[in-house]
């Protein structure tokens, strides 16, 4: 299993694109520096290892076709790193996708190991991202999973940039109930003080709907609560599929 991800460079203080140099530093920053990788200086050494590095990814890359061919050749002549994510074992490299933006491609036989791994690698940008908000690194569009031997995807990821929105999606019917369930728990309450007299059946009635009110509110608040500190993913999966009807 093969996955994307499209990065967008930063800009330098000369409101340049960083060169490839100064994104090697990047990525040694985020933690992404093997230790045997020789040092960027030498660049044929340097490429080679990357070569060697990313075998199993170029391996896995279809060239049925000579469009496909083209493709896998162009591929090894504008890579730029290789390395690996260790927590799922998950492989991966990097080529000059164009002057602006860069592409991993990771490589996992375990889908669920290679969802991991665009985990793992989304987390680390988004730490960098957090300590130097004047170079970020921006995750560009879906990241796209392909299956072995083809150019589809079977599965894309949208990396979730504001966590209440993705609250929103997941938890909405709690958020919901919440909200209701408070406004019904006031009215029901002033009119228990205000309305009813104390004794009455109709006191009893709606004193016990309001204590139902607010207990659905409290589980509501406590769902969403959980949801936003735990259920919400770094990336929502989805089937591509899904995404043509």
């Amino acid at each position: 299993m093969r996955a994307l991800v499209n990065i967008q460079l930063p800009l330098d203080d000369n409101e340049q694109y960083i060169d490839t140099k100064e994104f090697h530093q990047i990525l040694q920053l985020i933690g992404l520096r093997p230790r045997d990788m020789p040092p960027s200086d030498d660049e044929q050494k340097f490429k080679e290892y990357c070569l060697r590095r990313a075998g199993p990814v170029f391996d896995r890359m279809p060239e049925n076709t000579e469009e496909e061919k083209a493709r896998k050749q162009h591929t090894k002549e504008n890579i730029v790193y290789a390395s690996d994510l260790p927590q799922s074992n998950t492989i991966f490299m990097v080529t000059a996708h164009t002057e602006s933006e860069c592409r991993f491609r990771l490589l996992n036989p375990k889908i669920e190991s290679l969802q991991e791994g665009a985990k793992d690698l989304v987390l680390k940008i988004n730490h960098y991202n957090e300590e130097h908000p004047n170079k970020p690194l921006k995750i560009v569009g879906k990241i796209d999973i392909f299956e072995h031997g083809l150019e589809e995807s079977t599965i894309s990821g949208i990396v979730v940039k504001n966590r209440w929105d993705a609250t929103k999606t997941i938890a909405g019917r709690d958020i919901l109930i919440s909200f209701v369930g408070l406004v019904l728990f006031f009215i029901l309450t002033s009119a228990n003080i205000f309305l009813t007299k104390d004794g009455t059946i109709l006191h009893t009635i709606v004193d016990r709907l309001s204590t139902a009110m607010f207990t659905a509110m409290i589980v509501s608040v406590l769902t969403v609560y959980y949801a936003y500190r735990s259920v919400v993913p770094v990336i929502q999966w989805t089937a591509s599929y899904e995404n043509k009807f």
